[in-house]
């Protein structure tokens, strides 16, 4: 899909002064802003800016002082895996959630359970 935006010819030339490619600029605040608002995700985010690995991606995603995230379905996707790790865990306290209504059991030997 093609997008053109029209933006007058002097304000275009001072915002090309600024230096880099305006489209690729305007395309790559477009994608941001849509991936930090939830409706990319990573990979499309990935897709839709042309990087060929992940690895590029949290590259830009630094220099654009924007964390990595961990959306819900991730958490419940890890709670196996996090059951797993604290399942010997001892000395564990409560931590109650505020993912969705996770629970967490902070232990001594720095293992946390997560329970969703």
């Amino acid at each position: 899909m093609t997008v053109t935006v029209h933006i007058p010819d002097d304000l275009a030339d001072r915002l090309r002064a600024q230096g880099g490619d305006l489209s690729r600029r305007i395309l790559e605040m477009l994608a941001l802003e849509e991936y930090k608002s939830g409706r990319l995700t990573k990979s499309e985010l990935r897709q839709m800016l042309g990087f060929e690995t992940s690895f590029q991606l949290d590259v830009f995603l630094k220099a654009h002082d924007v964390g990595l995230t961990t959306r819900p379905r991730t958490w419940s996707e890890s709670a196996p895996a996090l059951s797993a790790l604290a399942s010997d865990a001892s000395g564990c306290r409560r931590i109650p959630g505020h993912l969705g209504g996770a629970a967490f059991q902070r232990c001594t030997n720095n293992v946390v359970e997560m329970r969703l």
